[in-house]
């Protein structure tokens, strides 16, 4: 049966989607405006694709510690 911790797996990686895909809608929006009123300034990187995944990595790396501990505390609370 899924955890709350795996949902939030799910969830992260669902946010990571979805923050791709408006990346690259961002940098289509800006490539298709250059020179019109409509131009994009230059993007903000103090957080790029390198450091986004390096944070994913951190947090899967947790999660899966959250998990075991999870996992150890179901069974002693159902061992008799």
């Amino acid at each position: 049966m899924p955890t709350a911790i795996d949902y939030l797996s799910t969830y992260l990686q669902d946010h990571r989607a979805g923050a791709r895909a408006g990346s690259d809608l961002a940098a289509r929006l800006r490539d298709e405006n250059l020179g019109t009123p409509y131009e994009i300034s230059d993007p903000d990187d103090r957080l790029d694709r390198a450091g986004l995944l390096g944070l994913v990595d951190r947090a899967e790396s947790q999660l899966t510690g959250l998990r075991e501990h999870h996992r150890m505390a179901t069974r002693e609370a159902f061992a008799d």
